[in-house]
């Protein structure tokens, strides 16, 4: 099956994937608005032709989740939340890969102290493959200034997210914050604090002055893109994420 990469230099436009949590699905500044109830779906049914936001015909592979894999002719596999799909038009079907076409390589060699990493070899000195959890979702154990944090990686997250309590834990004083930003959520919109922090660290890579914020009542910290955007790339495919630096 082919995969999705993104290895593009980071001044360069690239498509953004989609693979979120429910709670967390469509973290964005509210100047994005929501897709409209009426036309989307209203849950996961595997066999249905749909459009996604990029206007891509595809195949729901999955049944009953709020997160629909939807299969692409191309042989891609993504994951994008219910309401953020459509239909497809009555007999549209997505067109199919050639017969001849080659599945990716496979990463190879886990990494001792934590078997839900694989490093990749030789392809890169500086790649680095995690493995979906039984959820489905993507979990990066990191460091913000030199505070331990799991974040769940949310492509769909235009910044870093912050729960009060990571935040606290990573040196920033809350009582300084100015919450001056809404924040949409599957769950409502809630109160934003920008922030800029000084580093995050995830094993040997290390990001300085990363845009991000502190969120209301937020249960999970969220890698999203501007940490995400500024690696030399990342993929997702079949349970697996790989970044690249």
């Amino acid at each position: 099956m082919m995969a999705r990469s993104v290895r593009s230099p980071v001044h360069q436009k690239r498509r953004q994937m989609r693979w979120t949590l429910p709670a967390f699905a469509a973290l964005a500044l509210t100047a994005c608005p929501m897709p409209s109830i009426a036309q989307a779906l209203t849950k996961c049914s595997a066999g249905q032709a749909v459009v996604d936001q990029e206007g891509r015909i595809g195949t729901v592979i999955s049944q009953g989740s709020a997160l629909c894999q939807v299969k692409y002719g191309t042989g891609e596999t993504y994951g994008w939340i219910y309401w953020n799909l459509r239909p497809a038009p009555g007999g549209a079907q997505p067109v199919l890969p050639a017969a001849n076409s080659k599945p990716p390589p496979k990463a190879v060699g886990p990494v001792a102290d934590d078997p839900s990493v694989t490093v990749l070899r030789p392809a890169t000195a500086h790649s680095r493959v995690y493995h979906a959890g039984s959820n489905g979702h993507f979990m990066i154990s990191a460091e913000v200034n030199r505070a331990p944090i799991d974040f769940l990686v949310d492509t769909g997250a235009s910044l870093v997210f912050l729960t009060a309590d990571d935040a606290r834990n990573a040196g920033i004083d809350l009582r300084g914050l100015n919450y001056t930003q809404l924040v949409s959520t599957g769950n409502g919109s809630v109160r934003a604090a920008p922030v800029v922090l000084s580093e995050i660290r995830v094993g040997d890579l290390s990001l300085d002055n990363v845009r991000a914020a502190v969120l209301d009542n937020l249960g999970q910290s969220v890698l999203g893109m501007s940490f995400l955007d500024r690696l030399k790339g990342f993929e997702m495919r079949a349970g697996s994420l790989t970044i690249d630096w």
